[in-house]
């Protein structure tokens, strides 16, 4: 019903090896981008996640993402880190989720991939950094972000940057 939430239990189905891609559908309402929950299962139980940083990061650059990822054992996530000019389409293979640590939207063929990996059902997590400029993310790129693009709204004292303002 509306304005309502509805546990949905599903019967147990046997999931084949590697990672499973999965969409649940509700019916068609006026708000359409929440209509479809995309999500991807995996009978081992590990996730495939790939971290794609710019071709010269700063010095452990994706430290504290594998170190977040590493804490959980249920599931296991499986991290591979990978610069942008050295991403292939393979990359994507197996994978839950794509983070694309400070880096822009990556153009021709492999962002095309990309949009067409998060369609599918896979992740995307964007971390916004000083590599991240607006005119990175124009195209597909601007079509997966949820929001525009801008320039820092305020630099703190330390390596620290304010995207926005809360207004209450």
């Amino acid at each position: 019903p509306a304005k309502s939430a509805v546990n949905a239990i599903f019967p147990a189905v046997a999931v084949p090896e590697g990672a499973t891609k999965g969409t649940v559908s509700v019916s068609k309402d006026s708000l359409a981008i929440d209509d479809d929950f995309h999500f991807v299962i995996s009978a081992d139980q590990e996730v495939g996640v790939l971290i794609i940083e710019d071709d010269s990061p700063v010095p452990n650059q994706s430290f504290f993402i594998q170190g977040a990822l590493r804490i959980g054992d249920r599931p296991h996530f499986r991290v591979d880190v990978r610069s942008l000019s050295r991403t292939t389409f393979g990359d994507l293979d197996k994978r839950a989720l794509v983070i694309l640590n400070d880096v822009p939207y990556p153009g021709g063929d492999l962002g095309k991939r990309l949009k067409e990996f998060v369609a599918e059902g896979g992740g995307l997590f964007i971390v916004m950094g000083d590599q991240s400029q607006a005119s990175g993310w124009t195209g597909d790129g601007a079509e997966l972000f949820p929001g525009k693009v801008g320039p820092a709204v305020e630099r703190n004292a330390g390596n620290g940057v304010a995207l926005a303002t809360l207004q209450y």
